[in-house]
């Protein structure tokens, strides 16, 4: 498709993290192919990165008029959407993202994130546990759910989950450490969420549901404090 070379350029820039060269090169190729939707969701993905949010929305709503059913280009509209403080839309596009891809872990993980920030904890649950039957090896998936059972008052479910979510990412103790990680230390975890997530990215193999995953999470907190 015309403008294809530009997008491999601006992938390669967008990994090193040049995120303004990289947008260049995909306005060349919106503007080479204006019906190129992978050139369009790129464009908008840039925006986002970049903080320019409702210039994101637009150029997301762009790419899904041309191409409606792409996951990809949903679940990135959904954090847009997020960003925004557009919740229920932001969980519409989740659902389809859902019905669209109903074995893919990675999008419960991103539903239960939203459902449990504006507090539905049951329904976390409930798309945590999900995602884990589909992926048992996710360690923020395991962690984030017992979060929630914990404020739901699990604690003994909860206490399992975080010593199973800690060694899947070689956050256990080791044999001769006698200590247990003190409830008020995972709250703490769960507060200094960027630590968390270094710590967790340090670990992960080349997988794509966790890296969606640790992308969605990067630019949420990203949009509630800069750092």
């Amino acid at each position: 498709m015309k403008g294809d070379n530009q997008i491999e350029e601006g992938k390669k820039l967008l990994q090193k993290g040049e995120i303004e060269s990289a947008l260049k090169h995909f306005q060349l190729a919106m503007d080479a192919n204006p019906v190129n939707h992978l050139a369009i969701y790129y464009v908008a993905l840039s925006h986002l990165k970049l903080d320019k949010i409702p210039m994101a929305l637009i150029e997301f709503d762009r790419a899904l008029e041309l191409s409606p059913n792409n996951v990809m280009y949903l679940s990135d509209r959904a954090v847009t959407k997020l960003r925004l403080k557009d919740e229920q839309g932001s969980m519409s596009d989740l659902n389809k993202c859902v019905e669209l891809d109903p074995k893919y872990s990675y999008r419960y993980s991103l539903r239960a994130f939203i459902r449990n920030g504006f507090g539905d904890i049951e329904g976390a649950i409930a798309d945590y546990k999900i995602a884990i039957e589909l992926d048992p090896e996710d360690p923020i998936a395991i962690n984030n759910l017992g979060m929630c059972e914990e404020a739901q008052g699990y604690k003994s479910s909860a206490q399992r989950r975080f010593e199973q979510a800690d060694k899947l990412s070689g956050l256990a103790p080791k044999k001769d450490e006698h200590t247990i990680p003190l409830k008020s230390e995972k709250r703490e975890i769960k507060e200094e969420k960027p630590t968390y997530w270094n710590t967790i990215r340090s670990v992960f193999t080349d997988n794509n549901q966790r890296s969606e995953f640790l992308r969605f999470t990067g630019n949420l907190l990203k949009g509630k404090s800069k750092q």
